[in-house]
C-alpha cells in the first residue's frame, strides 16, 4: 500500500503569496481561519494597512462570524485612521468577548485618535483589571494622565509601575520629574523609604531612592542612598552609574570617573556598554579641561552609534575648549541634526557660529535654543549680546524686553537693559532698570564697573546704588 503524503505546513511567506495571487486573479481560494490571522498580522506588522484591510474583508467572507477576526480588524481600522469605525466594531466585539483586555487598549488607541482622552483612560482601567500586562498599562494610563495635565494621577500609576518592576528606571524618572512640578517630592521620599523598609535587602529599592533623590537635586542623600545599595550588591553597573552622575553634580569629577568607569567595567562582564556610558566618563575629562582623553572617550561613543548625538556635542565642546571653533561647528551640526530639541546644543552652535563671525546663523541657532526653552535667561543676555556688539541698541533692547516677559525676576537681564539703555543714551530709562535690578538682587551690581568704563557715568550709577546699600 502506498504511503500517503504528508501535507506541509505552509510558511508565512507562502501564505501572503498565495493571498495576493487571489487578489491579483481575481479568484476564491479557501484559506482556515488561522491562516487569515497569519496573513492580516503580517500585513500590520508593516503597517501595510489597505492589504491588511483586504484581507480582513476575505476573511469575514468565509467566516461571518468568527469573533477572534473583529479584534484583528479593529487593529486594522487604527492603522486605517478610522477611529469611529474602530469604535462601533469594538462595541460589537465587546459583547463577545466582554473581558478582553486587548480590545479595550484598542478601543483606548481610537478614543486617543479622536482625541477623547478621558474615555481612553476608562478604557485601559478595564483592560488593567484582565492583563497579564500590567506594567504597560499602568505605563499607558500615566502618560495620558501626564498629557492632561493630571500629574498626581499620572504617579499613581507610576508608583504602581516601580511595585511591579523596580527596574523601570523610566517610571522612576518620570515620577521624580513630576513631583517636582507639583512640588511634592516628600510623597516619593516617603515611597522609596515605605518600600525599603519592606524589604531592605533588595538593592535595586535603594538604588532607585538614589535615583530619586538625585533627579531632585539631593546629591549629597542620593550618595548615601547609593552607598548602601553597593553594601548589598558592589557588582550592579547602574548604582555605580547613577553614583557617577551625582558625584558629577557636585563636582566631584575625579570620583565620577571611577564610578563610571566602575559601571562600564562591570556592564562589558555581562553586555555591552551604551554609548553614553562613554558619553559620561569623557565628560569628567572635559570637565578637568582634558580635552584629548575627553575627545577620545566622544569618539569611541559615536563609532559604536552613529546617531549619538551626545557623543557629536561632546567632540564639539572639547574643541570649544580648545578655542578651534571652526571645527567645533560640523560637529555641533550633526548633533543638531540628530536631536533637534536640545537647548544645549543649539547654544553650543550660537556660540561657535558667533565666534566665527556667522552672525546670521548664530541668531538662528539662539531662536532655536530659546524656542525650546524661552525660560533660560542665559539665551536671553547672549542673543541680545550680539545685536549690541554690532552697536544695534534698539534690537538689543527690544529682545531683552521679550524676555523680562519670559524671566521677569532675574536680576541680570535688568542690569543689562540698563546698561544697554546707556549705550543708546536713553539715560532715565536705563535707571528705572537699574532701580529694579537692585530690588532683585544688589550684590550683581557689580557687573555694570566691568562693562562702563566712563567715570562720569559710574560715579551717576554709583550714587542711584549707593541708596540701596544695606
Amino acid at each position: 500500500m502506498a504511503n500517503k503524503r504528508k501535507k506541509e505546513p505552509q510558511t508565512e511567506d507562502m501564505l501572503v503569496q498565495r493571498f495576493e495571487q487571489m487578489l491579483a486573479e481575481g479568484t476564491s481560494v479557501f484559506f482556515d481561519l488561522h491562516e487569515f490571522e497569519h496573513i492580516i498580522q503580517h500585513y500590520g506588522i508593516r503597517a501595510q494597512w489597505q492589504k491588511a484591510f483586504k484581507a480582513c474583508e476575505a476573511a469575514f467572507s468565509q467566516y461571518p462570524f468568527a469573533s477572534e477576526l473583529g479584534i484583528e480588524k479593529v487593529r486594522v481600522l487604527l492603522g486605517l485612521g478610522k477611529y469611529r469605525q474602530a469604535l462601533e466594531l469594538a462595541e460589537k466585539v465587546a459583547a463577545l468577548h466582554p473581558d478582553s483586555d486587548e480590545l479595550f487598549v484598542l478601543q483606548a488607541g481610537a478614543f486617543m485618535g479622536l482625541n477623547m482622552v478621558s474615555q481612553a483612560i476608562e478604557s485601559l482601567l478595564k483592560a488593567l483589571k484582565n492583563t497579564d500586562e500590567k506594567e504597560d498599562i499602568h505605563y499607558r494610563i500615566a502618560d495620558l494622565y501626564l498629557r492632561s495635565g493630571k500629574l498626581q494621577h499620572s504617579v499613581e500609576h507610576l508608583f504602581e509601575i516601580l511595585k511591579i518592576n523596580p527596574d523601570n528606571i523610566n517610571a522612576l524618572l518620570d515620577i521624580a520629574d513630576s513631583l517636582e512640578t507639583l512640588h511634592r517630592t516628600a510623597e516619593g521620599a516617603k515611597f522609596f523609604e515605605e518600600r525599603i523598609n519592606e524589604n531592605p535587602e533588595d538593592f535595586r529599592l535603594w538604588r532607585n531612592a538614589g535615583v530619586f533623590f538625585n533627579e531632585t537635586n539631593s546629591f549629597h542623600k542620593a550618595i548615601e542612598l547609593f552607598d548602601y545599595a553597593l553594601a548589598l550588591n558592589e557588582e550592579e553597573s547602574s548604582i555605580w552609574y547613577h553614583l557617577g552622575h551625582a558625584q558629577m553634580n557636585l563636582q566631584r569629577y575625579e570620583e565620577a570617573e571611577v564610578s563610571y568607569q566602575k559601571a562600564i567595567d562591570l556592564k562589558e562582564e555581562s553586555d555591552f556598554p551604551e554609548p553614553e556610558m562613554y558619553c559620561c566618563l569623557a565628560a569628567t575629562y572635559e570637565k578637568r579641561k582634558d580635552y584629548n582623553k575627553a575627545s577620545e572617550l566622544y569618539r569611541k561613543a559615536v563609532n559604536m552609534d552613529e546617531q549619538c548625538a551626545d557623543g557629536w556635542y561632546g567632540i564639539g565642546m572639547c574643541l570649544i575648549g580648545k578655542e578651534r571653533w571652526y571645527e567645533a561647528i560640523n560637529f555641533l551640526k550633526k548633533s543638531v541634526r540628530i536631536d533637534s530639541e536640545c537647548e544645549d546644543y543649539w547654544l553650543a552652535l550660537a556660540e561657535a557660529e558667533w565666534k566665527t563671525g556667522n552672525v546670521m546663523s548664530a541668531l538662528e541657532a539662539y531662536q532655536h535654543a530659546n524656542h525650546l526653552n524661552p525660560a533660560n535667561p542665559q539665551t536671553w543676555l547672549d542673543w541680545s549680546g550680539i545685536y549690541r556688539e554690532q552697536g544695534d541698541y534698539m534690537q538689543a533692547i527690544g529682545l531683552l524686553k521679550s524676555g523680562l516677559e519670559e524671566c521677569p525676576a532675574h536680576a541680570d537681564l535688568y542690569y543689562r537693559m540698563c546698561l544697554y539703555h546707556i549705550e543708546a543714551g536713553k539715560y532715565k530709562q536705563s535707571f528705572s532698570y537699574l532701580e529694579n535690578a537692585l530690588i532683585l538682587d544688589f550684590d550683581r551690581h557689580t557687573v555694570l564697573y566691568e562693562w562702563i568704563e566712563d567715570i562720569n557715568i559710574q560715579k551717576a550709577l554709583f550714587k542711584i546704588i549707593s541708596q540701596y546699600q544695606r
